[in-house]
């Protein structure tokens, strides 16, 4: 019994450990879960902030081409004068028709960030929840853990206190063996001497 207890008790400390190394790590899931959803918030701005950017620059960008327009009716009017004027006005136009598709696909890409940092915003908190429900949770397997704990320790003070109980129980019989053997030898002998 003395045994069975001590090694429950171990047990029991033994998961106790691993309890604690569990809500521990379960802390640290949970700060950093935290700090990922604030993060996303703060990355949350700066995409919307690039995207405000690139807003104006497709606006330039449309300027630009709008210009260049001007400057090839422009160029027509001088005729043979504004050659010169019309390639530099063609170029122009050129750029700004690559600006606006590269501002096009840049809104596109911000688009998809934007939609996967909130999405990555949203399950941060889902997974915050989560975790601290489990925080929660482990804090009072730990409580009833320690109470296991503290009663198995009892139990293993009781256990060794019978057994020493138990051992001077035995070397009582012990001393008290002989003894009976030579009152029932003596009983027996004057039995029959009677």
């Amino acid at each position: 019994m003395r045994q069975t207890s001590q090694q429950a008790q171990q047990d029991i400390a033994a998961s106790a450990t691993l309890v604690r190394t569990f809500s521990d790590k379960t802390k640290d899931m949970a700060g950093w879960v935290t700090s990922v959803r604030d993060r996303s918030a703060t990355v949350g701005d700066t995409v919307r902030a690039v995207k405000n950017n690139n807003i104006q620059i497709a606006s330039i960008a449309t300027q630009v081409n709008t210009l260049a327009i001007n400057a090839k009716i422009e160029a027509a009017r001088a005729g043979d004068a504004g050659r010169g004027f019309a390639v530099v006005a063609n170029a122009i136009n050129e750029l700004s028709q690559k600006t606006s598709t590269a501002a096009r696909q840049i809104s596109e890409n911000i688009e998809s960030l934007s939609n996967w940092i909130t999405d990555l915003g949203r399950e941060a908190v889902d997974v915050a929840e989560a975790a601290h429900g489990v925080l929660k949770e482990s804090a009072q397997t730990d409580k009833a853990l320690h109470q296991m704990e503290e009663t198995s320790a009892l139990e293993h003070k009781q256990a060794e206190r019978i057994s020493v109980q138990t051992e001077r129980g035995q070397r009582a019989m012990d001393i008290l063996r002989p003894a009976v053997r030579n009152i029932d030898r003596t009983v027996k002998d004057t039995t029959r001497g009677v």
